[in-house]
């Protein structure tokens, strides 16, 4: 009887143990599936997160190089403007000495004819004047070009009008009025010329 009742006893423990272990299993198996589900959304957030830095990140990168390029470009601009106004400082300047030199060629040119001592020695004068005048412009680089007997050029040259003269080629300046002028590589006037033309009538 005894043992009967010892059999009995632990077989009731046995049977405790096994649904403790069977409830231990259970809850580890709810436990995983529960932390695993928790890790994947996780994940998922963080992935997000990460995508949406990502994306801040390339528009902050784009809007800084779009900066950079403006700003690039700005400083260009003003480094070709500033370059423009040394290069070209003076030019308005320098300009207004131009109709004086036109008048002392007038003067020098009209004298031509006059053969009295006395006005010959005031036109050398003025023809002295004159050359120091070209020299110190020419030390500014202000300079003529030719004119006569080369090729008319819209860049150098102001057509006035045309004639039909058989000693010159077509398109050939013939005759200039008033002489043109360059400052460094820039025209600041336009030589105003006669230019041939063959074959027609001269307007």
């Amino acid at each position: 009887m005894v043992q009967i009742n010892n059999f009995i006893k632990t077989r009731k423990m046995t049977n405790k143990k096994n649904k403790l272990k069977t409830s231990q299993s259970i809850k580890k198996k709810i436990n995983k599936k529960f932390f695993s589900k928790k890790s994947i959304l996780s994940k998922q957030s963080k992935s997000k997160e990460i995508e949406l830095l990502n994306d801040k990140i390339d528009k902050t990168e784009e809007k800084y190089l779009r900066l950079r390029a403006e700003y690039e470009n700005y400083i260009k601009r003003n480094e070709k403007e500033i370059s423009r106004i040394l290069k070209y400082d003076g030019e308005h300047v320098l300009k207004t000495f131009l109709s004086i030199l036109d008048d002392l060629d007038r003067v020098v040119e009209s004298s031509k004819k006059h053969k009295n001592n006395e006005i010959l020695d005031f036109i050398n004068g003025i023809v002295l004047i004159k050359d120091k005048l070209l020299k110190k412009l020419d030390q500014f680089e202000v300079a003529t070009f030719d004119s006569e007997g080369v090729k008319f050029d819209p860049d150098l040259h102001d057509a006035m009008m045309t004639k039909e003269s058989k000693d010159y080629d077509d398109g050939i300046i013939i005759e200039e009025f008033e002489k043109g002028y360059k400052y460094k590589d820039k025209v600041i006037r336009h030589s105003k010329v006669i230019v041939n033309s063959i074959g027609n009538k001269g307007k």
